[in-house]
């Protein structure tokens, strides 16, 4: 986590706005700005913790309050380290 802290810290708006390439699995390339990547790690990782939960929740095992707000809220009020 500190490493990511690290890394964001020290983006500049040029370097969220720098093009970044890459090949996805079936070998074709992408070329997207560094702020829409990292809008889309956070984003696709929400979408998979959704799907996870509704088939949980199909299943008769509701993971409860997924929402960000929540989580942060109960996060706050446990112990815990940084």
């Amino acid at each position: 986590r500190e490493a990511w802290r690290t890394f964001l810290a020290g983006l500049t708006q040029a370097d969220l706005d720098a093009s970044v390439t890459w090949k996805n699995t079936r070998g074709v390339e992408a070329t997207q700005p560094l702020w829409l990547v990292l809008t889309h790690l956070v984003t696709h990782t929400m979408q998979h913790n959704a799907e996870v939960a509704q088939a949980l929740t199909d299943v008769g095992h509701s993971p409860g309050g997924i929402d960000l707000v929540y989580w942060a809220v109960k996060w706050r009020q446990s112990p815990h380290t940084e």
